[in-house]
C-alpha cells in the first residue's frame, strides 16, 4: 500500500506531502492540482508521460517520492539526470520502462488509473475486455499469455515439423539418387592409393637413378685410373730404358776415357802424324758421335723420368680419391681392391 507521497516541482505543485490511507479522497476546486497528483503517481509507476513538460515553470528539477510497504521509491529528473531510486539504490538507462525491482514493489499497472474524462470505469468495456482487465488484476493474464504462447509454439512446431518432414522426404529421395557416391568414393580412395604408390615408386626410382649415376661415375673413374696406370706402366718401361741408356752412357764414357788415354799413349809412341790422324779418325771421331747419341738418349730419358714422377704423383692422388669414394671396395661386385 502507498503510505505517503511527496511531490516537488511537478506542474502546479512546488512542494507537496500527502499521507495516504487504504482509501484516500482528494477534493478541491478546479485547477488547483488534483489531477497533477494522479499524473505524478502515474509518472512514478508507469514512467509516463515522457519528456519534461510537467516540470514546474522556472525550476530546474522535478521529483516524486513514494513510501510503499516500508520501501522508499523516488523518481527524479533534472538537466543531465534521469533516474529511479529504490531504498537508496540508483537505476539509470531504463528507456521508457520502469525498472523491474520497482515494478515488483509497486505492483501498479495502467488498469489502476482512471482519468477524469475517461468513460465509466470498465462499464463501457466489452465482456472480453473486462475479463482481460480482471485477469490482469489477479495475475490471471499470465495464464492467458502462457496459453497464447503455447498455442503459438504449437503452430510453429507443427509448421517446422511439416517442413522437416518434407525435407526428410526430399533428402531420402536425394540419397537414393546419390547411391553412386559410395562407389565413387571407393574409386577415389583407390585412385588416391595408386597415386601414393606411384609417388613412392617415383621417389625410389629417383634414388635408384642417382645411385646408378654414382656407380657409372665410379666406373668411369676406375677406367680413367686404369688408363693412367697403363700410361704409368709405359712410362715405367721408358724409365727402365732410360736407366739402361744411362748405364750404357756410363760404359761408353768409360770407353771414351780409355780411348783418350790410349790416344795419348799412342801419340807418345807413334812418331808419324799420319798414323795419329788415322787413329783419331777411326776411333776418336766414332766415339764422339756415339757420345752425342747417348747424350740425346739421356735427355730423352730424363724427360721420361720427369713425366714418370708427375704421373706417379697423379696416380697417388687418384688412388686416394678412389679409396675415399669406394671405401676400398668395388661398387659393382663389392670386392676389395687390394684383392
Amino acid at each position: 500500500m502507498i503510505e505517503s507521497l511527496k511531490i516537488q516541482n511537478f506542474q502546479a505543485h512546488a512542494k507537496l506531502t500527502l499521507k495516504l490511507d487504504a482509501v484516500t479522497s482528494i477534493t478541491g476546486p478546479s485547477d488547483v492540482g488534483k489531477s497533477a497528483i494522479i499524473r505524478a503517481l502515474r509518472w512514478v509507476s508507469q514512467n509516463q508521460p515522457a519528456g519534461d513538460a510537467f516540470l514546474k515553470d522556472g525550476t530546474e528539477g522535478v521529483s516524486v517520492r513514494l513510501t510503499v510497504d516500508g520501501h522508499e521509491i523516488c523518481r527524479r529528473r533534472s538537466k543531465g539526470k534521469n533516474e529511479y531510486l529504490l531504498d537508496g539504490d540508483v537505476f539509470k538507462a531504463f528507456g521508457n520502462e520502469v525498472p523491474e525491482p520497482i515494478r515488483d514493489v509497486l505492483r501498479i499497472g495502467p488498469e489502476n488509473f482512471q482519468q477524469q474524462h475517461d468513460a465509466p470505469f470498465w462499464l463501457s468495456l466489452s465482456a472480453g475486455e473486462v475479463s482481460k482487465k480482471l485477469n490482469e488484476v489477479v495475475d490471471l493474464d499470465v495464464i492467458d499469455s502462457a496459453l497464447s504462447f503455447l498455442d503459438k509454439e504449437v503452430r510453429q512446431r507443427k509448421a517446422e515439423c511439416k517442413v522437416g518432414t518434407q525435407r526428410l522426404t526430399e533428402a531420402e529421395t536425394q540419397v537414393g539418387r546419390l547411391n553412386w557416391v559410395l562407389e565413387a568414393k571407393e574409386d577415389a580412395d583407390a585412385v588416391q592409393a595408386a597415386e601414393q604408390l606411384k609417388l613412392t615408386e617415383y621417389r625410389s626410382a629417383v634414388g635408384l637413378a642417382e645411385h646408378v649415376k654414382r656407380v657409372r661415375d665410379l666406373r668411369d673413374g676406375r677406367h680413367a685410373v686404369r688408363q693412367r696406370l697403363k700410361s704409368l706402366q709405359s712410362l715405367g718401361k721408358a724409365a727402365k730404358d732410360w736407366a739402361d741408356a744411362e748405364q750404357q752412357h756410363q760404359q761408353l764414357a768409360n770407353l771414351v776415357q780409355s780411348a783418350v788415354r790410349f790416344r795419348r799413349k799412342a801419340a807418345r809412341k807413334l812418331p808419324a802424324a799420319a798414323e795419329y790422324t788415322k787413329i783419331e779418325k777411326l776411333d776418336y771421331q766414332a766415339g764422339l758421335v756415339e757420345i752425342a747419341n747417348l747424350r740425346a738418349q739421356l735427355r730423352t730419358a730424363k724427360t721420361y723420368k720427369d713425366r714418370i714422377e708427375q704421373k706417379t704423383s697423379e696416380l697417388s692422388d687418384v688412388e686416394v680419391e678412389l679409396h675415399s669414394l669406394t671405401k676400398g671396395k668395388c661398387p659393382l661386385c663389392g670386392a676389395d681392391f687390394d684383392e
